[in-house]
């Protein structure tokens, strides 16, 4: 739905949405060293809370903008939260292998 919004209330051309995406993926490549140091301390139930939190947040303002910094900044930190609940289900389908 996300792609659907940019292209046709946000009206962004397609080398904005690559943008986004590549910064959307440079967030996760960096995001993936503090998820694990997230989960660590918190535990892996309070990183998917967190997770949540952070697409929640993140779906709810893209939907208040349609400027391209704002966006990117949105999309950035919906890819946070799209990696900290990633390391939780990597973590369980490691338990299920043992």
């Amino acid at each position: 739905m996300t792609s659907v919004y940019l292209v046709v209330d946000a009206r962004l051309p397609a080398s904005g949405r690559v943008l986004i995406g590549v910064a959307q993926a440079a967030v996760v490549v960096v995001a993936e060293i503090r998820a694990g140091v997230v989960a660590d301390i918190l535990g892996r139930k309070w990183s998917v809370v967190v997770s949540h939190l952070l697409m929640g947040v993140a779906m709810m303002a893209a939907g208040l903008v349609t400027s391209f910094l704002p966006l990117v900044t949105i999309q950035m930190l919906w890819g946070a939260g799209v990696d900290l609940r990633g390391r939780r289900r990597r973590g369980l389908d490691q338990r299920r292998a043992r």
